[in-house]
């Protein structure tokens, strides 16, 4: 069995230091490979590649992998080009179930747009009626928490609301919702939960049932280490029974009598959400990666391995001049966020020209996204660069 050093070793052939994995992480050699060889049978099969049992069996595996990662049957998992597309479908599936009605849904004033313009939808006719959540601010009115309360008092002013969707982890400040006590909220007043889980899956565990998630979704090319154009979308039974038709339309995701019949059946179990002519190559490289790194480690051991290079990192850091996002022990997930007193973008462009990889800014702060395949001297390393950087400026 590979040890966590075992696994850590096929990251060697990084030039860079990547703690950029809340915005695009560094693809994983699993997924670079699955990726090659699905290409590969396209380029030699062409169209038959289609038909070849071995791609076939890749969004199984992929239905598989996540099955286990979310602790769920694979018949509740689709592959998405996009935590925007799985969404979209939902939203659409939503409206289409209660149309003439326009529903409303309670929102983070601070979301991340993916997951605020599906619902909202503001230049158009259809949509859903925001109720925000706006939270508590922090250090320079910078976004930083909000409560599980003050959610909970949202859905008792507006008892109309339907749905609630949030991340499970901010993508500004770092803030971790507390995602089992929201979920019971939602599940005490018979109203739809759903997870943006792109800055948390990959990172640490998440199992939609034991949240009282109807919805998860979450972006393949962050901390799952997977492609671009890749993500994950997790539906339990009673939502999809409930909306009964998936909310964009196109005839390869039905199973149909001809493409000139305008009847037609949803696909089955997650399928209802995805179409016949994928990219087999992103779905191949997507489902490797999860099977070589999140499911052959395991999500507490990814976590626990995530905590420690933090408090490596934390500890080595000498820059006066900056200051940790204020949040709990238990607020705290895969992103550091941090306030400077300088321009938090050049910092970001210096450090990668000296090989250590940031994410962008965002909501002011200099974040830090280390991952598990990290070693001590990497981030030993990122944090006296960064301590460098700051001291100079």
């Amino acid at each position: 069995m590979n040890t966590l050093q075992d696994l850590k070793s096929r990251f060697n052939h990084l030039r860079i230091i990547s703690a950029s994995n809340c915005g695009v992480a560094h693809l994983t050699m699993p997924a670079a490979e699955a990726i090659n060889h699905a290409t590969k049978k396209r380029l030699e099969l062409g169209p038959l590649a289609f038909k070849d049992a071995e791609i076939e069996g890749a969004r199984r595996q992929f239905a598989q992998e996540f099955g286990l990662l979310l602790n769920t049957s694979p018949d509740n998992i689709s592959f998405v080009p996009s935590v925007n597309d799985g969404l979209t479908h939902v939203a659409l599936g939503i409206l289409s179930r209660v149309h003439p009605k326009r529903p409303k849904i309670a929102l983070y004033k601070s979301e991340y747009p993916s997951n605020v313009f599906p619902w909202t939808r503001p230049d158009s006719k259809i949509g859903f009626d925001p109720v925000w959540v706006l939270g508590e601010r922090g250090t320079g009115d910078r976004p930083l928490r909000f409560s599980v309360q003050e959610f909970k008092r949202a859905l008792d002013e507006n008892p109309e609301i339907s749905v609630v969707s949030v991340s499970s982890v901010q993508f500004e400040s770092g803030f971790k919702t507390d995602l089992e006590a929201l979920g019971r909220v939602c599940q005490n007043r018979n109203v739809w939960f759903v997870v943006d889980a792109a800055q948390s899956l990959g990172s640490m565990p998440l199992d939609p049932k034991q949240i009282h998630a109807s919805v998860v979704t979450a972006s393949g090319w962050k901390w799952l280490g997977g492609p671009e154009g890749s993500a994950v979308l997790y539906t339990s039974p009673e939502f999809r029974n409930w909306i009964k038709r998936p909310g964009m339309f196109g005839p390869d995701a039905r199973v149909q009598k001809s493409y000139s019949d305008p009847g037609y059946t949803p696909a089955p179990g997650g399928k209802m959400f995805e179409l016949s002519t994928c990219n087999y190559g992103l779905i191949s490289g997507l489902g490797a990666t999860v099977k070589e790194n999140q499911n052959a480690i395991g999500s507490d051991k990814i976590w626990e391995e995530i905590s420690r290079l933090q408090t490596i990192f934390l500890d080595r850091l000498r820059a006066p001049n900056m200051q940790l996002v204020d949040l709990q022990a238990d607020e705290r997930a895969g992103i550091l966020s941090f306030v400077v007193n300088t321009d938090p973008g050049n910092v970001v462009a210096r450090l990668a020209e000296k090989g250590l990889i940031l994410p962008a800014p965002r909501g002011g702060y200099l974040r830090v996204a280390l991952h598990w395949f990290l070693t001590d001297e990497q981030v030993n390393q990122a944090a006296d660069l960064l301590s460098a950087d700051l001291k100079s400026v």
